[in-house]
């Protein structure tokens, strides 16, 4: 599986800008409402501690999928001829 050709990179960078982006665009007012729903900071710990097992397990799915592609993610680009 390929996530983006090495034309692409640029492609791919802005698609990522953009999935953080909305991520805290989102992410403040949920804090903002448990804040206020529970008088102090423990709900958006947990809220973040969350997001962060789910960002981990996806970086594993990704590791795996990528191990099955023939491991295109760990490979290094080669220099174009003439470059």
């Amino acid at each position: 599986m390929v996530l983006s050709q090495e034309c692409e990179g640029g492609s791919s960078g802005g698609l990522a800008g953009s999935i953080l982006g909305s991520g805290g665009r989102e992410c403040q007012p949920r804090q903002g409402a448990a804040r206020d729903a529970t008088h102090g900071y423990s709900a958006s710990m947990l809220m973040f501690a969350g997001l962060g097992v789910v960002g981990f397990v996806f970086a594993l799915l990704l590791k795996r999928a990528d191990r099955r592609g023939g491991s295109v993610l760990e490979r290094r680009p080669t220099r174009a001829s003439g470059v």
